[in-house]
């Protein structure tokens, strides 16, 4: 039988310590959200219109992307730091990362949801055209109407009984030993010009980090999916 060493035993005392001081911070950040008391037996209904706005929280939550670019002509996606978008091909691969600035819980997870972006179409539902999810809605397939897909064997596709908005969720996996990021593989399953789906209106991801279905952190970036992401990439910087 392997025996405890004392700075084995140190270092679990630490990380037990961490992990509870960050329950403890995120307890206190649930208990500060405000219920009125005619409802506190109620769980409160969402807005149709989630928030769009950037914030990365008490944990300093964040996202950056991850693609070759020894071509940039034949990129099948890549992000532009000057439009904030992302440019991608249908069913493409993304690598999606993600960074906070503490061990978090087991209970933590992220959140994906696609939105139109402008306000004419914001309380719009987005989903894939017919053409493209009638395949999987013939085999039963649950998320065949979801947009974004994320390959990971955890992942969870979600309709909101109020909004009736679709997203996919991963539980959060804090990054390995001497690693700063958390990756995730996404996928975007129609064409922006899809007819019956997204349609040629502007669409927008938006990441939440979220615990209890509280959101402890919130990152949006503008999204093209379309035959020719370099090109568009170029001609839209």
């Amino acid at each position: 039988m392997e025996r405890e060493t004392p700075n084995r035993l140190f270092c679990q005392h630490k990380s037990a310590r961490c992990c509870s001081r960050i329950l403890e911070e995120i307890g206190m950040l649930a208990a500060s959200i405000q219920v009125p008391q005619n409802v506190s037996d109620v769980s409160p209904k969402p807005s149709s219109l989630p928030s769009c706005q950037n914030w990365p929280g008490k944990f300093g939550f964040d996202v950056a992307f991850s693609y070759e670019e020894s071509d940039p002509d034949r990129l099948a996606w890549s992000y532009s730091s000057k439009t904030k978008k992302i440019y991608v091909a249908k069913s493409v691969p993304c690598a999606v990362n993600f960074s906070v600035n503490s061990v978090l819980p087991d209970n933590v997870y992220i959140r994906a949801m696609a939105l139109f972006s402008s306000p004419e179409n914001a309380a719009d539902i987005v989903h894939r055209c017919v053409n493209h999810s009638m395949e999987e809605i013939q085999k039963g397939i649950y998320e065949a109407e979801h947009l974004i897909r994320c390959e990971n064997s955890k992942a969870s596709y979600h309709v909101d009984s109020f909004t009736g908005r679709h997203s996919v969720i991963v539980p959060f996996e804090n990054p390995p030993g001497g690693k700063t990021l958390s990756t995730y593989i996404y996928q975007f399953a129609c064409f922006g010009s899809c007819s019956g789906g997204p349609n040629r209106r502007p669409l927008m991801v938006v990441f939440t980090l979220e615990i209890g279905g509280i959101v402890i952190g919130q990152r949006t970036f503008h999204v093209k999916i379309c035959a020719l992401p370099s090109r568009d990439k170029r001609y839209e910087e």
